[in-house]
Parts: C-alpha cells; sequence; structure tokens
C-alpha cells in the first residue's frame, strides 16, 4: 500500500542529505547534478525524490509556519526542518509547548523560503534569476535559519556567475552587445556589493573568491579604487574582499600603508576576526 508520510528512517537517511549537503548544484551546473545523482544511493536517491512530493502536503504536515508580513502559509513537517536547522528545531520545541500554534516569521519572504525548503528536503539549489534581489533575500534567509551550508552553496554559485559574466571579452560599448555586456557587467557587481552587506564576516573568505574575478576578470587597477575603498564605500566586507583579492593578485598598491591604512586596518580585523570564529 502506497504511504503519503516519511518514515524515520528515510527522514534520518535524508537527514544527511539535505541541509548539509554541500555536493547539491545550483540551476547553472546542471551536467554536474546529473553525474552526481547518478552515482548517489538509491536509497537515497527515492528519499529524496518521496520528500520533494510531500513537501507541500497539507495531509502529512504537522507543522504551519506562517511566512512573510502577509503571513503565507507553509505546511511543512517537524523532522525534517529540526534535521534542517538547529534554530528551527529550538523553535518547534518552543511551540510545542505552547501548544503547536502556527509559527510567525515575518522575516522571511514566501519566495526566498520555497527556495530554502526546497534546499531542506534535498530538492538542491535552485536560483531563478541567478543573482538579483530575489537571491539577497535567500541568503537573508539562511542567515536568519543559521542555515550555513546552504549559505556557502549559494556563495559558491555567485562566484561561479560572476566568472562566466566577469571574463567576457571586453566588446566597444558602441555596439549594442557591448552595451548589453557592459550593464550585465555592471549589474553583477553592484549585486556583489549588496550581498557583501548583507553576509557574516566568516564569509570573507567566499566573497574573496567572488571579488576576485572583479580584479580579473576586469582588470581592476586597484591601486586607483584604493582611496575610494578607504571611505568604506560599500561595505566593510566589500572592501576586505576587494583588497584581499587585489592583494592575491599581486596588487603592490593593497600593501602601501599611507594609500590604504584604514582599509587596511578593516581588512586586518575582519580576516582576524573569521579565522577566531572558525576555530
Amino acid at each position: 500500500m502506497p504511504r503519503d508520510h516519511v518514515t524515520a528512517g528515510e527522514a534520518r537517511i535524508i537527514g544527511e542529505e539535505t541541509a548539509f549537503n554541500s555536493n547539491e548544484t545550483s540551476s547553472t551546473h546542471s551536467g554536474e547534478k546529473a553525474e552526481q545523482q547518478g552515482s548517489e544511493n538509491p536509497t537515497k536517491r527515492k528519499a529524496k525524490c518521496k520528500l520533494m512530493q510531500i513537501r507541500d502536503d497539507k495531509s502529512t504536515s504537522d507543522v504551519v509556519l506562517l511566512i512573510g508580513k502577509d503571513r503565507t502559509p507553509f505546511y511543512l513537517h517537524k523532522p525534517i526542518l529540526s534535521i534542517a536547522s538547529d534554530f528551527l528545531r529550538a523553535i518547534l520545541v518552543t511551540a510545542s509547548r505552547s501548544g503547536d500554534h502556527p509559527i510567525p516569521m515575518p522575516m522571511i519572504t514566501p519566495e526566498a523560503f520555497e527556495v530554502i525548503t526546497r534546499w531542506m528536503y534535498g530538492g538542491g539549489l535552485l536560483l531563478e534569476p541567478e543573482y538579483g534581489p530575489s537571491v539577497l533575500d535567500v541568503v537573508s534567509g539562511t542567515k536568519y535559519l543559521h542555515l550555513d551550508d546552504m549559505r556557502m552553496k549559494i556563495l559558491d554559485h555567485v562566484e561561479g556567475v560572476m566568472e562566466r559574466i566577469l571574463s567576457q571579452p571586453v566588446i566597444s560599448r558602441t555596439t549594442e552587445e557591448g552595451k548589453r555586456v557592459t550593464n550585465e557587467m555592471n549589474d553583477v557587481i553592484r549585486f556583489f556589493v549588496q550581498l557583501c552587506n548583507i553576509c557574516w564576516e566568516d564569509d570573507l573568505d567566499k566573497l574573496v573568491k567572488c571579488a576576485d574575478w572583479i580584479i580579473r576578470g576586469q582588470d581592476v587597477d586597484v591601486g586607483v579604487l584604493v582611496p575610494a575603498l578607504g571611505k568604506q564605500v560599500g561595505g566593510r566586507l566589500f572592501i576586505a574582499a576587494i583588497i584581499q583579492a587585489g592583494k592575491n593578485n599581486g596588487c603592490i598598491a593593497c600593501d602601501v600603508a599611507q594609500q590604504s591604512q584604514g582599509v587596511q586596518a578593516t581588512l586586518d580585523r575582519i580576516v582576524s576576526g573569521a579565522k577566531s570564529h572558525r576555530v
């Protein structure tokens, strides 16, 4: 007889592969994803498929989360949420003591939570569009829910997007294609500035890898940027990522104290803080 519920065994199996699966890929790496799925344990693959099928099935739900300012209901499952996030587990335990009422979470948009629940239920990372305000909302949601592995995967995705866009050949801006490419490059850099503003200091290493494509892909003269960065344009993590990427690419100006004293002090503090958090 077909089953509509998730067994404890399936929840245990999928637990290792949902929220904490660093091998899941985004929609921009479908080839790698197909290859990984082909070699995946059949039992785990079956459990993942089942979880995605029941994700929005009200008949199997045992908890309701009211997401966003409009309190959009999501009918979900305590075992899966608890496996995915210690933060959610704590909230669910507290809510159970007060009578299992719907749990409001106004800080996350419904659209972002849809992406997050897909990840938690083993469906992988799907970001459409691949960068922009909607991705920033998802990152904010992962911070709120303490889904660090998912945020790391998003930053890997962003690095791939920046590599693809910023490593394009420089085309004359007088042509329509040249204008399109230039606008796309500017858009992704502006997105990265905004991304840095909402990330944790622990994310610096990943942000430096992204910033590396601003330096390498656009052949940016960081020495010219140093005075502007000293005014903290774009926020301290953006500053730190750009300066460190410049150092990684041999920018002598990034080591000149009189040019970057404020920036260097900020960078050293952030790098040292990020390292101490990882210990």
